[in-house]
Protein backbone atom coordinates (compact mmCIF):
# COMPACT_ATOMS: atom_id res chain seq x y z
CA UNK A 1 0.00 0.00 0.00
CA UNK A 2 2.92 2.62 0.69
CA UNK A 3 4.71 1.47 -2.51
CA UNK A 4 1.46 2.33 -4.48
CA UNK A 5 1.02 6.26 -2.35
CA UNK A 6 4.56 6.60 -3.46
CA UNK A 7 4.12 5.81 -7.42
CA UNK A 8 1.20 7.77 -7.32
CA UNK A 9 2.94 10.53 -5.69
CA UNK A 10 5.81 10.65 -8.16
CA UNK A 11 3.62 10.17 -11.21
CA UNK A 12 1.66 13.06 -10.26
CA UNK A 13 4.84 15.16 -10.23
CA UNK A 14 6.02 13.95 -13.89
CA UNK A 15 6.06 17.11 -16.43
CA UNK A 16 3.54 16.12 -18.59
CA UNK A 17 1.22 15.80 -15.40
CA UNK A 18 2.08 18.96 -13.96
CA UNK A 19 1.33 20.92 -16.90
CA UNK A 20 -1.78 19.32 -17.85
CA UNK A 21 -2.93 20.09 -14.34
CA UNK A 22 -1.84 23.84 -14.75
CA UNK A 23 -3.88 23.85 -17.81
CA UNK A 24 -7.17 22.72 -16.49
CA UNK A 25 -7.25 24.83 -13.85
CA UNK A 26 -6.02 28.08 -16.33
CA UNK A 27 -8.97 26.57 -18.77
CA UNK A 28 -11.78 26.17 -15.61
CA UNK A 29 -10.65 28.79 -13.06
CA UNK A 30 -13.97 30.19 -12.45
CA UNK A 31 -15.57 26.97 -12.11
CA UNK A 32 -12.72 25.90 -9.66
CA UNK A 33 -13.49 29.04 -7.83
CA UNK A 34 -17.40 28.55 -7.96
CA UNK A 35 -16.83 24.92 -6.16
CA UNK A 36 -14.26 26.20 -3.32
CA UNK A 37 -16.20 28.65 -2.39
CA UNK A 38 -19.10 26.59 -2.42
CA UNK A 39 -17.43 24.03 -0.33
CA UNK A 40 -16.19 26.39 1.96
CA UNK A 41 -19.43 27.78 2.55
CA UNK A 42 -20.59 23.82 3.40
CA UNK A 43 -17.46 23.06 5.82
CA UNK A 44 -17.44 26.24 7.73
CA UNK A 45 -16.38 24.46 10.82
CA UNK A 46 -13.65 22.58 8.94
CA UNK A 47 -12.20 25.60 7.59
CA UNK A 48 -12.38 27.25 10.85
CA UNK A 49 -10.68 24.85 13.43
CA UNK A 50 -8.17 24.42 9.92
CA UNK A 51 -7.28 28.07 10.28
CA UNK A 52 -7.18 28.18 13.76
CA UNK A 53 -4.74 24.90 13.43
CA UNK A 54 -2.52 27.05 10.77
CA UNK A 55 -2.49 30.25 13.42
CA UNK A 56 -1.57 28.02 15.84
CA UNK A 57 1.11 26.36 14.59
CA UNK A 58 2.59 29.33 12.69
CA UNK A 59 1.21 32.20 14.80
CA UNK A 60 4.08 34.47 14.74
CA UNK A 61 4.72 34.27 10.83
CA UNK A 62 1.06 35.45 10.22
CA UNK A 63 1.79 37.78 12.58
CA UNK A 64 5.13 39.39 10.78
CA UNK A 65 2.86 38.98 7.58
CA UNK A 66 0.23 40.82 8.55
CA UNK A 67 2.14 43.69 10.03
CA UNK A 68 4.35 43.65 6.76
CA UNK A 69 1.47 43.89 5.15
CA UNK A 70 -0.44 46.85 7.11
CA UNK A 71 2.94 49.29 7.35
CA UNK A 72 2.65 48.56 2.99
CA UNK A 73 -0.78 49.49 3.30
CA UNK A 74 -1.29 52.46 5.61
CA UNK A 75 -4.33 53.73 3.36
CA UNK A 76 -5.75 50.29 3.45
CA UNK A 77 -5.70 49.63 7.20
CA UNK A 78 -7.15 52.80 7.81
CA UNK A 79 -9.99 52.40 5.50
CA UNK A 80 -10.39 49.21 6.78
CA UNK A 81 -10.73 50.17 10.80
CA UNK A 82 -13.16 53.37 9.69
CA UNK A 83 -15.77 51.01 7.69
CA UNK A 84 -15.43 48.42 10.76
CA UNK A 85 -16.16 50.99 13.24
CA UNK A 86 -18.78 52.77 11.33
CA UNK A 87 -20.56 48.85 10.41
CA UNK A 88 -20.41 48.40 14.36
CA UNK A 89 -21.65 51.93 15.09
CA UNK A 90 -24.65 51.43 12.40
CA UNK A 91 -25.41 48.03 13.97
CA UNK A 92 -25.30 49.26 18.06
CA UNK A 93 -28.24 51.59 16.50
CA UNK A 94 -29.76 48.86 14.51
CA UNK A 95 -29.79 50.64 11.18
CA UNK A 96 -31.08 49.42 7.82
CA UNK A 97 -28.77 48.97 5.06
CA UNK A 98 -25.22 49.40 4.43
CA UNK A 99 -22.59 50.73 2.03
CA UNK A 100 -19.39 49.75 0.71
CA UNK A 101 -16.08 51.74 0.48
CA UNK A 102 -16.54 51.78 -3.29
CA UNK A 103 -19.52 53.15 -3.16
CA UNK A 104 -18.77 55.82 -0.95
CA UNK A 105 -15.12 56.51 -3.21
CA UNK A 106 -18.08 56.99 -6.49
CA UNK A 107 -20.51 59.28 -4.55
CA UNK A 108 -17.34 61.56 -3.56
CA UNK A 109 -16.55 61.16 -6.79
CA UNK A 110 -19.49 62.40 -8.48
CA UNK A 111 -19.45 65.78 -6.18
CA UNK A 112 -15.89 66.54 -7.54
CA UNK A 113 -14.18 64.94 -4.16
CA UNK A 114 -15.01 67.52 -1.99
CA UNK A 115 -17.03 68.71 1.27
CA UNK A 116 -20.66 69.60 0.44
CA UNK A 117 -20.40 72.05 3.62
CA UNK A 118 -17.92 74.34 2.33
CA UNK A 119 -15.94 72.85 -0.90
CA UNK A 120 -12.64 71.99 0.33
CA UNK A 121 -10.72 69.57 -2.14
CA UNK A 122 -7.84 68.83 -0.13
CA UNK A 123 -9.49 67.62 3.26
CA UNK A 124 -10.14 63.65 3.66
CA UNK A 125 -13.58 63.62 3.57
CA UNK A 126 -16.12 61.31 5.92
CA UNK A 127 -19.06 59.64 5.35
CA UNK A 128 -21.81 62.11 6.93
CA UNK A 129 -25.47 60.51 7.87
CA UNK A 130 -27.84 63.16 6.57
CA UNK A 131 -30.48 61.60 9.14
CA UNK A 132 -28.20 60.20 11.69
CA UNK A 133 -28.81 56.82 12.55
CA UNK A 134 -29.14 57.78 16.37
CA UNK A 135 -32.77 59.26 15.17
CA UNK A 136 -33.91 56.20 12.90
CA UNK A 137 -31.19 57.20 9.81
CA UNK A 138 -30.14 54.20 7.78
CA UNK A 139 -26.65 52.99 7.03
CA UNK A 140 -27.37 52.85 2.99
CA UNK A 141 -25.35 54.84 0.28
CA UNK A 142 -28.98 56.93 -0.26
CA UNK A 143 -28.52 58.42 3.60
CA UNK A 144 -24.82 59.76 2.32
CA UNK A 145 -22.98 62.65 2.29
CA UNK A 146 -19.41 63.68 2.09
CA UNK A 147 -17.85 66.02 4.04
CA UNK A 148 -14.62 67.20 5.47
CA UNK A 149 -14.37 66.49 9.24
CA UNK A 150 -14.94 69.54 10.71
CA UNK A 151 -18.36 70.11 9.39
CA UNK A 152 -18.92 66.82 10.12
CA UNK A 153 -18.30 67.18 13.51
CA UNK A 154 -20.05 70.52 13.11
CA UNK A 155 -23.14 68.97 11.74
CA UNK A 156 -22.87 66.37 15.11
CA UNK A 157 -26.52 65.11 15.30
CA UNK A 158 -28.67 67.66 13.34
CA UNK A 159 -30.45 66.77 10.29
CA UNK A 160 -29.19 68.84 7.40
CA UNK A 161 -28.60 67.69 3.65
CA UNK A 162 -25.62 69.91 2.02
CA UNK A 163 -26.72 67.75 -0.90
CA UNK A 164 -29.88 69.63 -1.84
CA UNK A 165 -27.30 72.98 -2.22
CA UNK A 166 -25.54 71.22 -5.01
CA UNK A 167 -26.15 70.58 -9.30
CA UNK A 168 -25.62 67.09 -8.65
CA UNK A 169 -28.73 64.69 -7.80
CA UNK A 170 -27.56 61.35 -5.80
Amino acid sequence: MEQYAQYEKARANLPHRVEARRKYQEEHKEQISEYKKTWTANNKESVDASKRSYYELKREEVIARSKKWAEGNPEKVRRAKTNNLRKRRAARHASRGNFTVEEFEELCESYGNKCLACGDTEAVLQADHVVPLTKGGSDNISNIQPLCGSYNRQKFVNIIDYRLNTNILS
